[in-house]
């Protein structure tokens, strides 16, 4: 169970950064939209929640285990 969560977990992070990437490309080529900068904002923010997240459940799952 524990390989399943982190695993979605770091998927979201991971299509989270890539859909940034591309967004941030878009703004720096010029092309940038006022919705550009608002899905970087939220994208970065829900990077640092998942992040969180991750961590907050390996230190539980470590203190459970021992």
């Amino acid at each position: 169970m524990e390989k399943q969560v982190l695993q979605s977990l770091k998927e979201q992070f991971d299509l989270l950064q890539q859909q940034s990437q591309v967004a941030a490309e878009a703004i720096t080529n010029g092309y940038g939209e006022p919705e550009h900068y608002r899905f970087l904002v939220g994208a970065s923010l829900a990077m640092v929640q998942i992040a969180n997240e991750m961590n907050g459940y390996l230190r539980f799952t470590r203190k459970v285990n021992f």
